[in-house]
């Protein structure tokens, strides 16, 4: 049975902001402005993206009372569940053909030939969920942060390192609402890997200074609750705690989470039970990533994190505008 994305009831959120989860794995979203029906994210399926497509441009229509602005389609990142619907949306078969913008680090992976293999091997086990996922690259690449004036709101696509290389958040300052992606993730989010570790410290901090009102990500409880960037923040400062702490421990130890006397258990609350194993992987991951920062740094896990700015943002001009000037709903 196909899965298609359901439409996630509004709990305080700004109502143009449209939430889509599909089945237990993902949440994207839609973002209904003036100029644009911006959709964040694409999926991994054919007939997902073509069911959120479809439904964000009625719920644009609705709207406005009139035909929907034109689809701008984000990547945050090349992840599997978050970009293998692009073929919708850009490339030979797009049913949908819209500007797809992303990192030019995304666009590369969605040329590799190791997530090619990735997808043709979930494929061959999961035929039904996968079908008609294909990688299509961004069509519109970018490096650091972009802006993108949709007439009515204000969208800035910042660069968000630490659990893949390329991703982006979206941040609507004029309403203070981030649409975190896997940066933000109950109950943590997944490391990139040793030397990561500061990095995704780094985008948790740079989130808090944001200090936004409504906090959405792909893999939380969807309740809007900005609180859960300080409970990131306070679980790896657990994990450092615990790296300290046990500085001689192999991190390729079996049972490493009990050696650290920091258990998976102490951090699957709310957790469905058939996502447990997941998140346990990715709180060993965290562990190792802690020990490596300890034994390269001799006993003392790195300090701060934080950044001053947003990497890739340039300086006092802002970053770079898409759809400067008002072209009156028709795009730039």
């Amino acid at each position: 049975m196909e899965e298609l994305p359901l439409l996630i009831p509004n709990r305080g959120w700004d109502p143009r902001i449209l939430a889509f989860r599909s089945a237990d794995v993902v949440t994207v979203f839609a973002v209904l402005t003036r100029r644009w029906t911006l959709l964040v994210d694409t999926l991994y399926s054919r007939a997902g993206a073509l069911e959120l497509a479809r439904r964000a441009l009625e719920a644009a229509a609705r709207l406005h009372g009139g035909p929907a602005p034109p689809l701008l389609v984000i990547n945050t990142h090349a992840d599997w569940d978050h970009a293998w619907g692009n073929g919708v949306f850009a490339g030979p078969e797009a049913a949908f053909p819209a500007p797809v913008l992303g990192t030019r680090e995304c666009a590369r992976r969605l040329r590799q030939a190791e997530d090619a293999a990735e997808l043709e091997s979930m494929r061959a086990r999961e035929p039904v969920r996968f079908a008609g996922a294909s990688l299509v690259s961004p069509t519109l690449a970018f490096e650091g942060a972009l802006e993108i004036d949709c007439g009515d709101l204000l969208v800035h696509l910042l660069p968000a390192p630490g659990h893949v290389p390329g991703q982006v958040v979206v941040w609507l300052p004029e309403i203070r609402h981030l649409l975190g992606a896997d940066a933000v993730e109950h109950p943590m989010p997944f490391v990139q890997g040793p030397g990561h570790l500061q990095e995704m410290i780094g985008t948790l901090e740079a989130f808090r200074r944001l200090a936004p009102l409504r906090l959405l990500a792909c893999h939380d409880g969807l309740d809007g609750d900005p609180g859960l960037i300080q409970r990131n923040l306070d679980y790896f400062g657990r994990v450092r705690e615990a790296a300290r702490a046990h500085p001689q421990v192999d991190p390729a130890s079996s049972g490493l989470d009990l050696l650290l006397e920091l258990p998976f258990e102490e951090f699957c609350g709310g957790v469905p039970q058939e996502a447990r194993e997941f998140y346990r992987g990715a709180h060993l991951k965290a562990l190792r990533a802690a020990l490596a920062e300890v034994q390269d740094e001799g006993g003392e896990p790195r300090s701060g994190g934080g950044l001053r700015r947003w990497p890739g943002t340039p300086g006092p001009g802002g970053p770079p505008r898409l759809g400067d000037g008002d072209s009156g709903g028709s795009g730039p």
